[in-house]
């Protein structure tokens, strides 16, 4: 299903704005999202972002949530 609010992409770790990923729930720790381009690539894998892929995040923009929202992408 899409999901209704922004948040991280637990694959590549960038923001993912309102309507434009997937939401999954984790038992024992909540909610997570992904991009619907990142749910197509990594598709029966269990790739995501981990603390040992620092290549892969030291590429990205971190964008607050906080300012997201700000932004009125709720």
């Amino acid at each position: 299903m899409r999901n209704k609010y922004p948040g991280r992409c637990y694959r590549c770790g960038r923001l993912v704005k309102t309507g434009e990923g997937h939401f999954e729930r984790i038992a024992g720790e909540g909610w997570r999202v992904q991009h619907a381009d990142c749910a197509i690539k990594y598709r029966g894998t269990d790739v995501g972002l981990t603390a040992t892929n620092t290549k892969n995040e030291q590429k990205i923009k971190k964008e607050p949530l906080s300012a997201a929202t700000d932004k009125g992408l709720k």
